[in-house]
């Protein structure tokens, strides 16, 4: 016997489709496949958007925070941090990219955030002063 995935109504094993609702039938006695371990299309979107939030971490921080709390020595490396943001977000757009076809709305959400993240990052980079100020030409 097979049931309905909306009703719950039986039908018999021939049967495909359920009369009342033109929903799919699945036979409940039928073993279930195995559940694949990793990162799935589903949690794709998931996983860009907290990547992009991770990456809008590594500019806002040491835009408030600025060299006084990130030095080294006589050298202040507030402007590195904002480096390690922009394969983030790289990595972000990735897993957006991915997660279009389940989650629509969470890959927009992650892949806008994403962009964001990079320009806010290259921004931060010149914004801060640093190592990086000579090699830039500030």
């Amino acid at each position: 016997m097979k049931k309905c995935t909306y009703c719950g109504k039986e039908y018999p094993d021939e049967a495909t489709v359920c009369e009342r609702d033109a929903e799919p039938l699945y036979d409940p006695n039928a073993p279930k496949p195995p559940a694949k371990a990793g990162v799935t299309k589903k949690s794709s979107a998931s996983v860009s958007l907290i990547l992009a939030g991770i990456s809008h971490l590594c500019w806002l921080i040491p835009m408030i925070a600025g060299n006084q709390v990130f030095h080294v020595g006589n050298q202040g490396v507030a402007e590195l941090i904002p480096l390690i943001g922009l394969p983030l977000a790289i990595v972000a757009i990735v897993f957006a990219v991915r997660g279009f076809k389940t989650k629509a709305g969470l890959a927009v959400a992650g892949l806008i955030i994403a962009i964001l993240a990079i320009m806010m990052c290259v921004a931060a980079i010149f914004a801060l002063p640093g190592p990086l100020q000579p090699m830039i030409g500030m």
